[in-house]
């Protein structure tokens, strides 16, 4: 065996290189290392040293033929024909290769599921980064989450397994620095090394790494090492005596570009001065290795070094074979030398493996998706005997899932997929745009069929495209052939497709002969890395009727020859409504997979069972690790929050006790009684809950989640007893420095581009009970300090008392701010009141409303004008916060309008949060705030006269709002107890009629009194010359016990035992002079009742029986289907 020596990079080949003088380095290492090194003892107890050693390689970008090794030998072309590994070729000859290994497209995610064993989808890490690409999309992809700590990483449970294992990270981060304090002791990707003598850094990581391993060698430590390159990545750099080599090589035929193939052969150098360094120690043989990519490389041809005529199809950032099928080699004690395991395996099974190899005997808990590949590797890669696959969560059958959500706009990087006993299946999502294919092959023809039945006269147009999904343009055929062949014979054009890319052109006018031979046939001139491309072709009939056809190279009537492939260039035209795509591919049998849906190799069309039964398996995976999909911003959207539904908790810390019951495991022993019971599940549940979930499932998880604030932060999940029957029995409630928060809001198309959503139209309901009006609340925003949205209560008024409610929509210099009396009618400190905050962004009826139980309290008009629209949810990074400021308060510091009435939390309780992304109307808003209240004609036997029950309870009953001239309304206010002793106008006696205000006699009920409350209601239309007299009869259910007929005590009595948003404000009170009289019945259960109103008078007086004790049975049996439908439908989602 000739490997590099650990302290001289120059020796791994006997190729010339120069020696580095690793003496200074190793100091500056070991120094740093002080700064972040837990203490390394010596081993405590014996025969722990005897635990084996770990090593995990990952680099970057890699093909899975991109070096010498041949992850599946026999595979034509299945390594490089020019870069040169042996270090690779060493491993893999004294370990195992697996011929089907799988990864996600790019690093950040691969690198996750690593460290977790928890698949990208299950933790929300779709892709790398949150770009601006994720918003002015037609389809918008979910934000990707920050690393969470809170899952127990690879480190962690090696450390859980023996304590004395010393651990280690060193170079790229693809979890972006969260290894720090997760279980490493060190960590590290620092630069040791002068970039002339290591350009890629790769001999600084593994110079550390061998560092490291010296240390724990010398403390007796077993060590569990990563260390991830940034190589293969661009830019292709490497030592300048490398590169010569390379360039003095004859090239490959599938590689052939020096500098990246300089890069691979010091990539594979850094491998083999850690192998070497193993070897040296004495240790290698009790030292288990892997070696991976984290994703596939680049697809583009050279000089790249990764050709579009590849074994494989599709690379880096997409789900083609290309993207995600990656080398794997791993060699250690057990594994037979030189083995080839065909068996499927994917980057979480090393979380379980590599732990299971430290010890690890506790549990794995729920959401752990990797399988051990002990099994495998200790039986020669072959499953062991009785068995069929390997066994995952979510994929007993030993199917591989996976799920990309990358902003990108190249063809595949939106979508998901399945592999399961050698098919594949793939489905892209919904971006409209098509799949440009190009070639560079001479003579390579690309052919689209004029549509059946188009004959006479049209016109021909040709459509190719030539940007890059970030702009920039890529050369093209300077002499791409198009042939039109038409019922007068064929006509040829040369077209430089370097001009005029992204747009139909006009090649002329033919006579078609419809008989279907009339067709455009394009040819490539064959340039070297100047493709030809071709997207679609357009028929246009010249006459009146103008009809036109386009074929489109994903249409059957498209067809190619030759070398036609997945170029960098962004399709940017596609027939419009084609969506999703579906492919379905046997890659046990072919491997290469092609990207146009008319291939022979699709067997989507073939296998249509073989199709639907992957499609639902794939459909119950997304399900079960609770996957977010992309989401069309401008599709009408509800989401409501029910303080009696949490949803879903995700909590690894209850996962891992519920894991380890009935054992020991001190890890899931919170209370160290030296038994996992329930008490330990205790602990954890109150602690809970952390999240707070909407009950419609539009499957985003983060769309649908609010988190609570943590420790002092945090509101508590509290019992409350509204009068409301049909509101939640549970609240959050807020003590003025809680706050939940989650991403922002997001209605509209923040770019304002006018070919997208550019509606930011929504409407937000709340229903809530402030502590008190001493101070301001901030009840809800959504945004930045400049554009953004704010629901505020505060003195606005001056008066001492905070008791004005606020709505704001602001971005920057624009804005409209609606604010009114929130207790003007209600007492929002003793009861649940329902505000709800509009606003219209439409061009032609742009405004801001705000709603009190039901009723319109306030309106303010914006500024008309299409140009004028107001992207209050314009920044993407934003927060949005509940019962406090998520982050900054949105809207807050634009100069127009008033600004929002509080900064500070809100102090009280929220039940119920509804927000959509659109504009609900009054009506609408009357009819949710009714469905909280009991029935209008509860408690209500009979009616007669013109006395009448509404079929629905009005929300505002002012003067002049709710009229007529033959109804006498009467309708259920509520069922309620008194908190305070209440005086009355009138105690009714039995068959007494009172016609004057001498016969009236007041008095008292007690504080504790249960009561159930009616409002009679006259209001004649108009305002009449003379008297409008009314009569009728009421009959209860319950006595009649008391009935205010006085405004000022109507008045003061609407907060204790009204409902209605808003009543009248002079002029109401029932008049016992003239025609007024009200006659009681012998059981004091039925009322009579005459009167008379003129002007703009309105009759309006309380009627209070005993409660009433239950609701109506088939009311309330109506209501439990409704509330058992959605109970049922929160426990889908909860755990």
């Amino acid at each position: 065996m000739d490997r590099l020596p650990a302290a001289d990079p120059a020796a791994a080949r006997p190729h010339p290189r120069p020696r580095f003088d690793l003496i200074p380095l190793v100091f500056t290492v070991l120094g740093a290392w002080s700064l972040s090194v837990a203490p390394l003892v010596p081993c405590a107890a014996a025969g722990v040293a005897a635990a084996p050693n770990i090593v995990r390689i990952v680099v970057d970008d890699q093909n899975w033929y991109g070096t010498s090794v041949s992850m599946r030998p026999g595979t034509y072309r299945g390594s490089s024909d020019y870069f040169q590994t042996p270090n690779l070729e060493t491993l893999a000859n004294e370990g195992m290769r697996f011929s089907s290994a799988y990864v996600s497209p790019l690093c950040r995610p691969t690198h996750m599921a690593m460290v977790t064993g928890k698949s990208w989808a299950q933790q929300q890490i779709t892709t790398n980064l949150n770009l601006s690409q994720n918003y002015g999309r037609p389809l918008v992809p979910p934000r990707v989450r920050n690393d969470d700590k809170s899952n127990v990483s690879v480190a962690q449970r090696i450390k859980e397994a023996n304590p004395n294992y010393a651990t280690a990270h060193f170079g790229k981060y693809g979890v972006s620095g969260t290894l720090g304090n997760w279980g490493y002791d060190v960590f590290s990707d620092a630069r040791t090394l002068p970039a002339a003598q290591d350009p890629k850094r790769m001999f600084s990581f593994a110079t550390q790494a061998n560092d490291f391993i010296q240390q724990s060698f010398d403390d007796s430590k077993p060590f569990y090492v990563e260390f991830h390159h940034n190589a293969v990545k661009l830019p292709a750099v490497a030592l300048p005596e490398t590169i010569d080599r390379y360039n003095a090589m004859p090239r490959g035929n599938l590689h052939r570009e020096h500098e990246f193939g300089a890069m691979t052969d010091d990539l594979d150098s850094s491998v083999g001065m850690v192998l070497q360094k193993l070897e040296d120690l004495g240790i290698d043989d009790n030292t288990y290795v892997i070696y991976t990519s984290d994703n596939g490389g680049r697809w583009l041809s050279s000089p790249w070094g990764n050709p579009t005529r590849a074994p494989i199809f599709g690379g880096k950032g997409a789900l083609w074979e290309g993207g995600i099928r990656a080398p794997m080699i791993i060699k250690g004690p057990g594994i037979e030398p030189g083995a080839v395991s065909d068996v499927p395996i994917i980057a979480m099974d090393l979380f379980p493996t590599i732990t299971e190899w430290a010890g690890a005997t506790a549990p794995l808990h729920d959401g752990i998706e990797g399988a051990s590949l002990v099994p495998v590797l200790e039986n020669g890669g072959l499953l062991p005997a009785g068995t069929t696959s390997l066994q995952r969560q979510h994929a007993e059958n030993g199917e591989l899932f996976f799920h990309f959500l990358d902003p990108g706009s190249n063809p595949g990087k939106m979508g998901s997929a399945v592999i399961d006993d050698g098919y594949k299946f793939m489905q892209i999502y919904g971006e409209p745009g098509g799949s440009s294919v190009s070639s560079d092959l001479a003579g390579a023809t690309a052919s689209w069929t004029a549509p059946a039945g188009a004959s006479g006269s049209h016109e021909v147009y040709v459509w190719w495209s030539s940007e890059t999904d970030d702009g920039q343009r890529v050369p093209l055929d300077a002499s791409a052939a198009y042939e039109v062949r038409h019922a007068g014979g064929t006509s040829t054009f040369v077209v430089d497709q370097n001009s005029g890319g992204g747009d139909w052109h006009l090649l002329g006018t033919f006579d078609l002969s419809g008989d279907g031979t009339d067709a455009v046939v394009l040819t490539a001139s064959g340039a070297t890395d100047q493709p030809a491309n071709a997207d679609a072709v357009r028929f246009v009939e010249t006459t009146a009727a103008a009809s036109e056809g386009i074929v489109d190279n994903q249409d059957a009537g498209f067809a190619s020859d030759g070398s036609w492939t997945l170029p960098d260039t962004v399709d940017d035209f596609a027939v419009p409504g084609r969506r999703e795509k579906h492919y379905l591919f046997h890659i046990a049998q072919f491997i290469r997979e092609n990207n146009q849906l008319s291939h022979p190799r699709n067997l989507i069309d073939e296998m249509p069972l073989k199709a639907a039964a992957l499609q639902a398996k794939l459909g119950d995976w997304l399900e079960a690790v609770d996957a977010s999909m992309p989401y069309v911003v401008s599709d009408r959207v509800e989401l409501s929050w029910s303080a009696e539904h949490l949803g879903r908790q995700e909590d690894v810390e209850l996962d891992i006790v519920r894991a380890s019951l009935g054992t020991s495991r001190p890890r899931a022993d919170l209370n160290s009684d030296g038994i996992v019971d329930q008490e330990d599940e205790a602990i954890v549940m109150a602690r809970l809950p952390k999240t707070w979930r909407s009950i419609h499932d539009v499957d985003y998880k983060d769309r649908e989640l609010w988190t609570l604030g943590e420790g002092e932060a945090r509101p508590q999940h509290a019992e409350v007893d509204p009068h409301q029957p049909h509101l939640p029995r549970q609240a959050f409630r807020f003590d003025g420095d809680d706050v939940m928060d989650r991403n922002f809001f997001h209605v509209g198309d923040p770019t304002g581009d006018p070919d997208l959503d550019n509606d930011h139209s929504a409407s937000f309901e709340f229903w809530l009970r402030l502590e008190d009006l001493d101070r301001p609340h901030l009840l809800f925003e959504s945004g930045d300090q400049f554009r953004g949205v704010s629901l505020t209560v505060g003195d606005a008024d001056g008066d001492g008392r905070h008791d004005e409610i606020r709505w704001r929509v602001a971005n920057f210099s624009r804005s409209v701010t609606v604010t009114g009396e929130l207790d003007e009618f209600a007492d929002p400190t003793r009861d649940f009141v329902q505000v709800v905050a509009v606003f219209s962004d439409d061009a032609a009826d742009r405004f801001a409303e705000l709603y009190v139980n039901g009723a319109l309290f306030g309106r303010v008009d914006g500024i008309s004008g299409a140009g004028e629209y107001i992207k209050w949810d314009h920044n993407p990074d934003a927060t949005a916060g509940l019962g406090g400021a998520g982050g900054q308060v949105g809207g807050s510091s634009s100069a127009a309008h008033e600004a929002p009435l509080s900064g500070v939390g809100m102090a009280g309780e929220i039940g119920w949060f509804r927000f959509l992304n659109h504009v609900i109307g009054a009506s609408q808003i009357e009819d949710a705030y009714n469905a909280r209240l009991e029935r209008p004609d509860s408690g209500i036997v009979s009616v007669s006269g013109m006395a009448q029950v509404p079929t629905d309870r009005p929300s505002d009953v002012s003067a002049g709002s709710f009229e007529a001239d033959d109804a006498l309304i009467v309708t259920l206010e509520r069922h309620d107890d008194l908190d305070a002793d209440l005086a009355v106008d009138l105690v009714p006696e039995a068959g007494r009629t009172y016609a004057d205000a001498a016969s009236v006699q007041g008095g008292q009920l007690a504080a504790g009194t249960g009561f159930s409350s009616y409002l009679v209601h006259f209001d004649p239309e108009g305002a009449p010359g003379s008297a409008v007299e009314v009569e009728g009869t009421v009959r209860f259910e319950m006595p009649i016990v008391a009935i205010q007929i006085d405004e000022v005590k109507l008045d003061a009595s609407d907060p204790l035992l009204g409902v209605i948003g808003r009543y009248a404000r002079g002029g109401r009170g029932f008049d016992l002079t003239g025609p007024g009289r009200l006659t009681v019945s012998e059981d004091l259960r039925s009322l009579s009742i005459t009167g008379a109103v003129a002007g703009a008078g309105t009759m309006q007086f309380r009627v209070m029986t005993g409660q009433v004790p239950e609701p109506s049975a088939a009311w309330w049996l109506a209501l439990l289907g409704v509330r058992r439908r959605r109970v049922v439908f929160a426990m889908g989602r909860s755990n």
